[in-house]
Order: C-alpha cells, then structure tokens, then sequence
C-alpha cells in the first residue's frame, strides 16, 4: 500500500525529453527557448562585450556569464567548430530573429542627388 500513482503519458513525456505530452506544443526554439537572463547576455554579446564586461554590467561573476553563454549556444543549437566562431554564429542569430520589417526606402529623384565631388581640393 501507499505507493505512487504517475500519469504514464507524463513518464513517457519526461522519458522522451518533451512536454508536448501535457501541453500539445512544441517546446520553444530559437530566442524564444532563451531565459530573460540569456536574452541579457546575448544582447550584450551582440554590442560587442566581452565576458568580463558583461559581468560587470549584470553585476555577476565571469563564471555565471561563461554558464549563461554555453546555455544561449546550446539553446540555439549552435555547435561547437574549429572553423566557426560561435559567439559570431550567435549573434547574427539574434540580430536575424530580431529584425523588424524594414520600412520601403524612400526613393530619391536622380536630379536631387548630390553630385559626388570629382576632384580633390
């Protein structure tokens, strides 16, 4: 007696690394699979910081930036290469997924161009 009732679809859930078998929905992927912090991390990753300044900056250790940076490649499913650079692959990732539509370019009459100087003064 007193034992533990599981539902099996949840064990088989767990089992399989997924919880679509409670929800119906796909884990997130891409930034949206990142935490608040990650999210942190990446976008001062992409402002050019290196580890140690973005330590500074969230007022953590280099460690915890270190942990924050190989969750945001795992995350990402970015893998490790000696012919890529994965902090790089991880930006542009972010500066790709981030992208807002870009307005139409306003078009400029030829005539309103200015003209490019031909010579050196």
């Amino acid at each position: 007696m007193g034992g533990t009732v599981v539902d099996p679809r949840l064990v088989g859930a767990l089992a399989a690394g997924s919880t679509a078998g409670r929800s119906g929905q796909d884990p997130p992927h891409g930034l949206a699979a990142l935490s608040p912090r990650e999210m942190d991390v990446l976008s001062l990753m992409a402002q050019g910081r290196t580890n140690s300044a973005i330590a500074e900056r969230l007022v953590v250790s280099q460690g915890t930036v270190e942990k924050r940076v190989a969750a945001v490649f795992d995350k990402l499913d970015i893998p490790g290469s000696p012919s890529d650079n994965r902090r790089v692959l991880a930006v542009l990732r972010y500066l790709a997924e981030r992208r807002q539509p870009a307005e139409q370019p306003v078009a400029i009459r030829p005539e309103l161009r200015r003209p490019m100087l031909t010579r050196v003064a």
